[in-house]
């Protein structure tokens, strides 16, 4: 499950490698990352799609019996988008509306002993919502007051959490979101909600850090010798400058601002012999 997107605010973000030493006859060329600091978003991301999954929960069936030519009369049509209190018929001079948000999704005529029968079937928007779960052990990070991000076809939206579920399953806990807008059941969407932010955190390019087993480590030193340190990563993040995407990592223990992170590069292969950190 990844950890979501980041911002961060650190005008030098972008001046930090610099090439130390080119070795002609090796090809091997030395890079050296310094330790930055800057503002980092804490975030959680999941998947998510409209529910609930049972259609009895947002539909809507509506019948009237011993409809005429002159009693019945239907204002709205199948596909229509319906606000609450807009009309969709007349049926004995009286209008019939909802107060809710409506798709209308079909009407049905049907004959019987007593006269024709008209039956107008909606989807009640207002009864929708984004349905995800989250890992238990984050239960403890997330509440209802917890910022919430959406993206459903491209678009960000900003929600709220709608409801928190009760009991854990397979070590989930399910999260009802509230929908922005007006989207068809089943329909996919991302979540993110900001769990935090930390104004003054440590982060490192992506490619400084390698990983031996369970752990993270990294290379510091100077321009005459490096050890390796072992670190405790947080947040992995990436952001687009350029059209270019530039990957970190937060930092946080085994290093320090002011550090300087040492990266051998083979250049005919043109990648790091370090082996970089494997998104979660």
């Amino acid at each position: 499950m990844a950890f979501g997107v980041i911002y961060l605010n650190n005008p030098q973000l972008f001046d930090g490698a610099y090439d130390l030493n080119d070795d002609v006859d090796s090809n091997i060329s030395v890079v050296r990352y310094p330790v930055s600091k800057g503002k980092i978003t804490h975030t959680y991301e999941v998947k998510g799609q409209v529910g609930p999954e049972d259609p009895e929960l947002y539909l809507e069936e509506f019948v009237f019996e011993n409809i005429t030519n002159s009693n019945f009369n239907l204002l709205k049509n199948k596909g229509d988008h319906i606000s609450p209190a807009e009309v969709i018929c007349e049926f004995e001079g009286e209008k019939k509306f909802v107060d809710y948000s409506c798709l209308f999704l079909d009407i049905s005529y049907e004959n019987s002993d007593d006269g024709c029968i008209a039956k107008i079937t909606l989807l009640n928007y207002d009864a929708l919502f984004i349905a995800t779960s989250i890992d238990s052990n984050k239960s403890g990070s997330i509440d209802y007051q917890t910022a919430t991000k959406l993206v459903i076809d491209g678009n960000e939206y900003d929600s709220l959490i709608k409801n928190i579920g009760y009991e854990i399953s397979e070590k989930k806990l399910p999260i009802q979101i509230y929908m922005p807008e007006c989207f068809l059941p089943g329909t996919d969407a991302k979540v993110t909600f900001i769990l935090g932010v930390e104004e003054m955190g440590l982060y490192v390019p992506e490619e400084t850090l390698y990983q031996d087993g369970d752990d993270y480590y990294a290379n510091v030193g100077n321009e005459e010798e490096s050890r390796r340190v072992k670190v405790m990563v947080g947040q992995r993040f990436s952001i687009e400058e350029g059209g270019n995407e530039f990957k970190y990592v937060e930092i946080l223990s085994g290093i320090k601002e002011g550090d300087v992170l040492i990266v051998e590069t083979v250049d005919d292969l043109g990648s790091t012999i370090r082996e970089n950190i494997n998104n979660e």
